[in-house]
């Protein structure tokens, strides 16, 4: 997991959140390559997270019919995908 989190903002409108952290990266140190003093994830780890966290929020949304998880997924969303083009 990080040292750093998104969710002191979403506290501050009451919106609980959890901190985990999921990757999928084949044939990498990932230990290394998280705790060295070159710290890097690869671009693909970060795509596949992204996909997991939509499908998970996605199906979240459908079974609940939650409407604000359907408002702030496209914003979410945007949000990684700015993160891992830069």
């Amino acid at each position: 997991m990080s040292g750093g989190t998104d969710g002191r903002h979403l506290a501050r409108v009451g919106v609980q959140s959890y901190g985990f952290m999921t990757l999928r990266v084949d044939n990498l140190p990932l230990l290394y390559l998280l705790h060295s003093s070159d710290k890097r994830v690869p671009v693909e780890a970060i795509r596949w997270r992204t996909d997991r966290v939509f499908e998970a929020v996605r199906g979240h949304a459908a079974t609940e019919k939650l409407s604000y998880f359907r408002l702030l997924l496209p914003l979410l969303l945007s949000v990684v995908m700015a993160r891992v083009n830069s």
